[in-house]
């Protein structure tokens, strides 16, 4: 804060520099998208700048308290804004997209969804599902490396719930 006027001063976030055109891509190409931002927030800290295509800029929240902030208890202060604009191409005007009183209605038609005794039944199959997989990977000759070569939805092994999709692997012999 300027002592003098009381006017607040905020230090620009931290963050990789990026292309034009591409952004910053380089961690996304070399670690996936998990390990790219895992990567960024061990450098830059839990909170920092993000260069996208087209000369856009996302801040990445990577510690829960500003992801709370965020999305749940200062949610009316944030828009997402132009950086959704090609989601919302692909997408529509869904809950991930939709904003104000638009979110509000999708975001309550959803949550029902969401109860706890939803969320149990959700993650017993997920648990299921999980283990159906293991089982399959525990039939793989030992002693090989394998590597993921594409990924296959797997909903008939998991067929007690198929409106919920799992994806798992189908693995090549290197």
């Amino acid at each position: 804060m300027n002592q003098a006027s009381g006017t607040l001063h905020p230090q620009p976030l931290p963050g990789p520099r990026g292309f034009p055109l591409i952004g910053h891509v380089t961690p996304f190409i070399r670690h996936g998208i998990l390990g790219a931002f895992d990567s960024l927030a061990k450098r830059y800290g839990p909170c920092y700048r993000l260069p996208l295509p087209f000369g856009n800029t996302a801040v990445v929240l990577a510690h829960p308290d500003g992801v709370e902030r965020v999305l749940r208890s200062n949610r009316d202060n944030y828009i997402k804004g132009t950086v959704y604009d090609g989601a919302r191409l692909l997408l529509g005007e869904g809950l991930v997209t939709a904003e104000g009183q638009a979110w509000e209605r999708l975001r309550a038609l959803a949550q029902p969804a969401f109860n706890s005794a939803q969320l149990a039944t959700y993650l017993r199959t997920m648990t299921e599902c999980t283990e159906d997989l293991l089982c399959e990977w525990r039939k793989l000759p030992a002693g090989k490396k394998y590597q993921p070569v594409g990924s296959r939805h797997t909903a008939d092994s998991c067929h007690r719930r198929p409106h919920l999709v799992w994806v798992g692997f189908e693995w090549a012999q290197q």
